[in-house]
Parts: structure tokens; C-alpha cells; sequence
């Protein structure tokens, strides 16, 4: 997936059939793979689960009992300074690495097929989550089909993959209404409801909302990036990559820092080590500007790049935390 946002029809016609109204009075929009139905849905249908508190942490799970980082860890793409720093992951069915999902999404328009290839995270036992436009393109639409392939490393598939598409019963795609509306990198989340537990056998990573800054927070970002300086990435079968860096800048909704990425980065969870919760996701990489411009002044120098998280907010934390087990 290109780093850069798809730009979005301001009347979501694409997804919704012109029902722009009903798309400005929801939150988010469900898409159902088995009746091809759409259903609008606000935020206060989520239980609360952050209360009157100024964070809010969710525990991650990892089955295997095994977390541990394997490496060094110390255009409209985003390499910062002179160099891609970026880490080949070789093993990636130990945690962090192994919830991060390779998503490749298929579209169909006039009689010709298109597709992306991006990166997600699993949040609870059936439930994947991802920037909205790795699923969904304004002038195409819904993906077609959509497969997920946990811990993908090269042509290995330790999980095996899920198949998304028309019709299954249990499978949908959840997408904001606000990115439907503006096309906006703050609001690009999607989540791709499974109708099997996946999440069981990978496990997924702690969820974090805070109100507080996120500036000068070190973070990491897996997924399945097209280009890697001095790595000769396969086009479809891809490679697991990690980037670190700082968060520059955060605002309500978005994160700006420093770590490396390139198109297929989109999606992959952008997290921070815990000491009580383990490895912890604040946000979901969505794009990155080749240059900067814009945020020379959120301590990125002029002509640096910049990457891009949509941020992690009490919304979504609540909604996230709904697909994981209550006990």
C-alpha cells in the first residue's frame, strides 16, 4: 500500500451508496462480506472501559509464553536522515512480531482487478486491525477479497491465512466514518472481523490510551515493507521489517516521528515497551511524507522526512478492548 492516503469521495459514495447523512451521524461503517449490507454505528454502543481516568492500559497476550525483540532494537515514503535503519525480522512467531498480519486486499473496477498489499495487527481472538485504505479505495470501494497472513516470512505462512470475501457468515469490515468523509491520515483505521481465532494461536499486543503527550516516546513499527535500502524485497511473498525511532510531535489524533517506513508499512502497529504490560500499542502507521515541510517546527528539521501514526484514542482504545476476552 502506498504510504499516502487514498484521497476519498467527501460523500463516502463509493462505500455507502450517497447515504451521506446516516455517514455523518455514525462513527463507523460495517460492512458485511456475507449480505454485502451496510450498518452505521456510534462510539457510546462500546462499553467504556477507560472510565473517568487520563490512560488506559489493555494487557497483551502472547500464547507461546515468548516475548522478546529478535534484532537490534537499541517519495511519499519516509526514510529519516541518510539512512534505513530498518531490521529484518527472521523469526516471526515469537512476540512482538508475530500478531503483526500481512494483508494483501483485492479490488475489481470496469472489469480490471487491482491490489494492495499492507500490514495489520491482531487485537483480540478474532479481530484485525489496519489503515482504512488497505481496505478500501474511494474509487473502488470495499476490497473484493482480503487475505491476512500473521507472522508472514517470505513465503512461510506459520499460521496459514484467512480469506475475506463474499459471502462468509462472522466476516466484516469496520471503517470511520470520519476517513470516509475526509480521506485523512488522523482518521485511517479500519478493523477486519474474522469469522475464526487466529488470535488464539498469535496472541496480540497490549493497547494504550493516555491524554498526555506522546513527545520523545521511543516506539517500534513491524510490517511488510515494498522497499528496504540494500534488501531485495519480494513483491508479493515480503519480509518482516522493524523501525524505531521517536515520536516528534502527537496530537489528539495523530502521531508524527522518525522511524523509517515505506508503502506497505501502512497499517502495522506502532507500539512502545511496558514494563507491566509488555510491548503496547499506541498507533497504527498510516503514511509519511518525503520530505518536511509541514512539521519543521515538532522537532523534525527542515528537509527531513516524517512518518505518521493515526494515534490510538479513547474511541478507538474502547473498541479495540471490545474484541479481547473479559477474563
Amino acid at each position: 500500500m502506498s504510504m499516502t492516503s487514498y484521497a476519498v469521495a467527501t460523500d463516502a459514495s463509493a462505500f455507502v451508496d450517497n447515504q451521506a447523512s446516516i455517514v455523518e451521524s455514525s462513527d463507523y461503517v460495517r460492512y458485511d462480506f456475507e449480505s454485502g449490507a451496510t450498518s452505521y454505528h456510534s462510539f457510546s454502543e462500546v462499553p467504556n472501559a477507560i472510565g473517568d481516568a487520563d490512560y488506559a492500559i489493555s494487557p497483551g497476550y502472547f500464547p507461546n509464553g515468548t516475548e522478546y525483540n529478535d534484532g537490534n532494537l537499541a517519495s511519499p515514503a519516509a526514510i529519516v536522515g541518510s539512512a534505513d535503519n530498518r531490521v529484518h525480522i527472521t523469526n516471526t512467531t515469537v512476540g512482538p512480531y508475530c500478531n503483526t498480519v500481512y494483508i494483501y486486499a483485492q479490488y475489481t473496477h470496469n472489469g480490471v482487478s487491482y491490489r494492495g498489499i499492507g500490514s495489520g495487527f491482531v487485537i483480540g481472538p478474532s479481530a484485525v486491525a489496519t489503515a482504512a485504505h488497505c481496505v478500501y479505495h474511494a474509487t473502488y470501494g470495499i476490497a473484493d477479497s482480503i487475505y491476512i497472513v500473521p507472522a508472514k516470512n517470505g513465503t512461510l505462512e506459520p499460521y496459514g491465512r484467512e480469506t475475506i470475501d463474499d459471502p462468509v457468515i462472522g466476516e466484516n469490515v469496520i471503517i470511520s466514518t470520519d476517513y470516509l468523509q475526509s480521506g485523512s491520515s488522523a482518521d485511517d483505521w479500519a478493523v477486519i472481523e474474522l469469522d475464526s481465532q487466529v488470535g488464539n494461536q498469535t496472541g496480540w499486543l497490549g493497547i494504550r490510551w493516555q491524554s498526555a503527550s506522546y513527545n520523545n516516546t521511543y516506539v517500534y513499527n513491524t510490517g511488510y515493507p515494498a522497499e528496504v535500502t540494500g534488501y531485495e524485497q519480494d513483491d508479493v511473498d515480503r519480509d518482516m521489517f522493524l523501525g524505531t525511532g521517536y515520536v516528534r510531535y502527537s496530537a489528539a489524533k495523530y502521531l508524527c516521528g522518525d522511524w523509517d517506513a515505506t508503502g506497505g508499512n501502512s497499517g502495522g502497529p506502532v507500539y512502545i515497551y511496558n514494563s507491566d504490560t509488555g510491548y503496547t500499542l499506541i498507533g497504527i502507521l498510516t503514511a509519511g511524507s518525503g520530505t518536511d515541510t509541514d512539521f519543521n517546527d515538532y522537532g523534525l528539521g527542515d528537509g527531513e522526512a516524517y512518518t505518521y501514526a493515526t494515534r490510538i484514542t479513547q474511541d478507538i482504545y474502547n473498541l479495540f478492548v471490545s474484541y479481547r476476552p473479559t477474563s
